[in-house]
């Protein structure tokens, strides 16, 4: 009896032993059902992080390439502005030229037209005291002659 008591103790301990077991495994099978539940939710997160930084890094690579086009536009614009400023600098300096050498000739022809006013209206010492009569009419040899006087 006591071997029979002793089995029965046994088992008792390996029925003990097994749910104890059983425990356990169920135990360990819902943590690492947790633990995988976590670790999935976590790549989830990673995976929507990761494709809004791709989203961002596209958006930024447009805005990049668009301002890069932008600025090319600017520089070319620039660059005609700089030809055309150029250019019309050149073109006032022309017109500036044109109307410096337009003054000097109308100050000279002035002057000259001054210089000849002046010795036209100046007697010359070459000239003689007798003005002569600034009319068509010439005495006849018939009429008596007249004494000529300054005024007429």
């Amino acid at each position: 009896m006591r071997l029979n008591n002793r089995i029965k103790a046994l088992e008792m301990n390996m029925s003990l032993s097994s749910r104890y077991l059983e425990e356990l495994s169920q135990r360990y099978r819902k943590q690492m059902e947790e633990m995988q539940r976590a670790f999935n939710k976590t790549i989830i997160k990673l995976q929507n992080t990761s494709r809004i930084a791709e989203e961002q890094d596209q958006k930024q690579t447009d805005s990049i390439q668009v301002l890069q086009s932008q600025l090319e536009n600017v520089t070319k614009l620039m660059l005609n502005l700089t030809a055309t400023v150029g250019q019309l600098q050149r073109e006032v300096s022309d017109r500036q030229s044109y109307l410096v050498v337009s003054l000097v000739l109308c100050l000279s022809l002035g002057l000259l037209l001054c210089l000849q006013c002046c010795r036209s209206s100046s007697p010359s010492p070459n000239t003689t005291a007798a003005v002569l009569p600034k009319s068509n009419h010439y005495p006849s040899p018939k009429s008596p002659v007249l004494p000529l006087t300054a005024g007429s």
